[in-house]
């Protein structure tokens, strides 16, 4: 794990799901990269139905986080912040696939949730 890596996704979890951000900080030292990996990768999810302007779009993104933890399992490396620290936590706590299934697939539900009533 680099700390470049490290940092930027606490960066994230602080900024996008600071709840979260303060349960990792309770968390023994040991496993907080590897929480910080999860709850950064769960912010970048969240996240896109609010950055894009159309659902497509939105499932291309998705598309690219399925394909990243593809590449992933398949005992690649890529050079990207989160997706670093998803492999070492992978590694390290033999994460299931389904996991990530499970979020990346509720990223394309909210794409098309409409909000409740005002």
């Amino acid at each position: 794990m680099t700390s470049a890596d490290e940092a930027y996704c606490a960066d994230s979890v602080r900024r996008y799901d600071p709840g979260r951000y303060l349960l990792a900080m309770l968390a023994p030292e040991g496993t907080r990269a590897g929480l910080l990996s999860l709850f950064a990768f769960n912010a970048e999810i969240a996240k896109i139905r609010e950055s894009v302007s159309e659902a497509l779009l939105g499932h291309m993104r998705l598309q690219w986080w399925r394909d990243a933890i593809d590449r992933l399992y398949a005992g690649e490396r890529l050079e990207h912040a989160v997706v670093s620290q998803l492999r070492e936590a992978i590694e390290h706590y033999g994460l299931s696939r389904a996991f990530f299934d499970l979020l990346t697939e509720g990223g394309a539900r909210a794409l098309h949730a409409t909000a409740p009533p005002a």
